[in-house]
């Protein structure tokens, strides 16, 4: 170890630690934990920049103007939390249009109804699509942020070297959401995610060929074991819901269960489906499940039966949306 530390020090370039080639054994280890010591000392009395206060920075929520583009960066719910805190925030008028949030909503978390401009200078801005050229304005919206503010928003940074440039020129402080861990320590703050409406995945007890088989099923594809719920703890959910994809059953979400006391699997525990604003049922056909009996859902008003196979019909469906947002 000794004649590494003295290849090591004798083949630096430093004169300092060239110097320390020649000396004692005793003599390198005591300059040598000098050298750091003094280096130590040197930086903790560098001077500590205070913080700013919550109350004198403005949070941003412009408008998405990507084409298709329906989210909002911020919810009436998010900007209260942040008024809370102590944050001014400022929201473009008619962000929230297409996610069903009014200005007025905004007013009454706490929020500022502002212009693009007026929004995109603030000291930090939120967004969900990278800043882009606003064609309304005839600008792009990363010369209109503020120097040396900050952006929170997901950038790609790796397929967008010129916004990367135009916010070096900007001095802005970027956090890209994308770039965030999707690590257990991490998930707080995992965008990815978050922006999945999925309340969950609903699985029957006797679901499968056995109890528990789908959990085994849903953990081998990748679904997180959090949001797999069961019966009883996703069935007050329903009403609440806006969709639910029905994916092969049958007998297990059958209201005849509640709605017929002479039907022979009366009063036998059902997913309650039928109760959420809509219902799409995949199926290869309107044929009975095991009990061999008529499904009412199949024919309620609220719901929709796309019939084939349920894989390619998913395919399909997910091609479809990701086309939608490419146009």
């Amino acid at each position: 170890m000794a004649n590494l530390l003295k290849t090591v020090v004798t083949g630096c370039s430093c004169p300092l630690l060239s110097n320390l080639g020649s000396c004692k054994g005793l003599r390198v280890k005591k300059d040598f934990l000098r050298t750091f010591y003094t280096h130590q000392e040197l930086w903790c009395k560098a001077p500590v920049k205070p913080g700013i206060p919550y109350k004198q920075l403005t949070v941003g929520v412009p408008k998405e103007i990507f084409q298709n583009e329906k989210r909002v960066a911020l919810s009436p719910a998010g900007v209260q939390n942040l008024v809370k805190q102590g944050f001014n925030v400022v929201v473009e008028s008619g962000a929230g249009e297409a996610s069903k949030f009014s200005d007025d909503h905004y007013r009454v978390a706490g929020a500022q109804i502002q212009g693009a401009k007026e929004v995109l200078a603030s000291d930090l801005v939120v967004k969900v699509r990278a800043p882009m050229v606003n064609p309304t304005l005839g600008v792009h919206e990363a010369d209109l942020l503020k120097t040396s503010g900050t952006l929170i928003s997901f950038i790609y940074p790796a397929q967008n070297p010129e916004l990367l440039n135009k916010l070096s020129q900007r001095k802005t402080t970027v956090l890209a959401m994308d770039q965030v861990p999707r690590v257990t320590i991490a998930q707080g703050y995992d965008a990815l995610s978050s922006m999945a409406n999925i309340a969950g995945f609903g699985i029957h007890p006797v679901a499968g060929r056995m109890p528990g088989q789908l959990n085994v099923l849903l953990a081998e594809a990748g679904v997180p074991y959090d949001i797999v719920l069961e019966m009883d703890e996703i069935n007050h959910d329903f009403p609440d819901t806006d969709l639910v994809l029905v994916i092969g059953a049958n007998d297990t979400v059958n209201s005849a269960a509640q709605e017929d006391p002479n039907s022979i699997i009366a009063g036998m525990p059902v997913l309650e489906v039928w109760k959420s604003k809509q219902v799409i049922v995949m199926k290869r056909s309107l044929g009975v499940g095991y009990a061999a009996v008529d499904n009412p859902i199949f024919y309620k008003p609220n719901t929709a039966m796309l019939l084939g196979d349920a894989k390619k019909t998913c395919d399909a469906l997910q091609a479809k949306v990701r086309e939608s947002y490419q146009k």
